[in-house]
């Protein structure tokens, strides 16, 4: 009887505790304008524009609705792991690598956008060239300067009881990038050493901006300045994404 009455005891108390855990869900479903579009394009780009040492066959890169498409379904789950490779293939490309990154607290699209890329690209500190290595996690940085990803797609969602490094925040913002045809091939280095524009592929026989570009294809802009926020901010790098807890 005693044992009895403590296992219907502990079972109680398991179920009040599980009820009363957070919800992890989505707060706002974030739709990116065309203006925050172009914003993003062009700062990838400017980032692949200033790889060093300098890159002969980099690309330049254009946004992809379906590829955006993509990474908004996987942001609305917010869920702090990478997509399937299944989930992320469609007829234009047979592989799509992914970035993530998340942030805390709330803060402006503009401003999100601008610390994704910033953790992804400051990764550079531990890759080398030359030899391909990587002395940390390098992967985002791999893929925002893979040449030939040459589209990009992009979603963002406000989410709450966010679990960010391992810790859960009652607000977090969620970054899923979709790049197109795939980076981070193994055993291949994410672009070619040498003056800009001298290896570009014959469809991008243009140089614009020290980037292999299409011929026609024009330069897009943004359309506006950014909006710069400073905060003193905490940068952690995972495997599986970039994360920022802003104090």
């Amino acid at each position: 009887m005693k044992l009895s009455i403590i296992f219907v005891l502990l079972s109680v108390i398991a179920l009040t505790y599980c009820g009363n855990r957070p919800k992890r869900g989505v707060k706002k479903a974030i739709e990116l304008t065309h203006e925050e579009h172009m914003y993003y394009v062009d700062m990838h780009n400017a980032k692949r524009s200033e790889v060093e040492p300098a890159a002969s066959n980099m690309q330049r890169m254009f946004w992809d609705k379906e590829l955006a498409d993509i990474s908004e379904k996987h942001s609305r789950t917010c869920i702090d792991k990478h997509s399937s490779r299944e989930s992320r293939q469609n007829e234009k490309y047979s592989s799509a690598g992914e970035n993530l990154f998340a942030i805390s607290p709330e803060v402006p699209v503009k401003v999100v956008l601008e610390h994704s890329l910033k953790g992804w690209f400051n990764e550079k500190r531990f890759y080398t060239l030359d030899t391909n290595g990587c002395t940390g996690v390098c992967g985002h940085y791999t893929q925002v300067t893979w040449a030939q990803s040459v589209a990009v797609g992009c979603g963002v969602t406000t989410c709450e009881n966010f679990d960010l490094g391992g810790k859960v925040q009652d607000v977090g913002m969620f970054v899923v990038c979709t790049y197109g045809p795939a980076g981070n091939v193994v055993g291949s280095k994410p672009y070619l050493a040498g003056t800009a524009c001298s290896d570009c592929p014959a469809t991008h026989s243009n140089c614009t901006e020290n980037l292999c570009s299409i011929p026609g294809a024009g330069h897009s802009h943004s359309g506006g300045s950014s909006e710069i926020f400073r905060f003193p901010a905490l940068f952690l790098s995972l495997a599986a994404m970039t994360v920022v807890q802003l104090v």
